[in-house]
């Protein structure tokens, strides 16, 4: 099971798209509603920004083979609305520590949204080292042009560990 070591919901923006060797299992966020149709519903106060991604990652084994402290997970991609690109995204996220059981991750990223600016955020997960879904929470630092001054979170959802695709959802402070 993932348990946030950051920020309380959820944690972990080990960002988007990226694939991992072994990857976490699903754990609810306990900022988001969930609407009867099984989408979430904004927290009050918040405004949502859908999108979704097309994903290239690269792990580097700095050894032992397998998931080990040291090693990286470095994705890019491009950002899409609706199936139109709207921006591109790359992070980096550093094993801290990795066994058979757990693995605890260290994610930077930057979120470039083409002309409305850019959206950059963190997160520290632990997470299962089994396969499947897995979903997790960044909290955003900041950002430039439209989101100049940025509070909030964003959740990736990953159906498949290697999928080459996530959801991801913006959740901007208002006011």
């Amino acid at each position: 099971m993932r348990r946030s070591l950051l920020f309380g919901m959820g944690a972990v923006l080990c960002v988007t798209g990226f694939a991992t060797p072994a990857a976490a299992i699903e754990q609810p966020d306990p900022t988001v509603q969930v609407a009867p149709s099984g989408q979430p519903e904004s927290p009050k106060g918040f405004e949502r920004i859908e999108l979704t991604t097309r994903t290239t990652s690269h792990y580097n084994d700095s050894g032992p083979e397998g998931p080990s402290a040291g090693d990286e997970v470095l994705s890019t991609g491009v950002l899409l609305k609706d199936g139109r690109p709207v921006g591109v995204f790359g992070n980096e996220c550093s094993f801290l520590d990795a066994d058979d059981q757990s693995q605890t991750l260290q994610c930077v990223e930057s979120w470039s949204l083409g002309d409305k600016g850019e959206l950059t955020s963190q997160a520290l997960t632990e997470q299962t080292a089994t396969s499947g879904p897995r979903s997790w929470t960044a909290v955003i630092n900041g950002g430039t042009g439209r989101f100049l001054g940025a509070e909030g979170f964003i959740v990736t959802r990953k159906d498949t560990p290697n999928a080459g695709t996530d959801s991801v959802t913006i959740y901007l402070k208002r006011g």
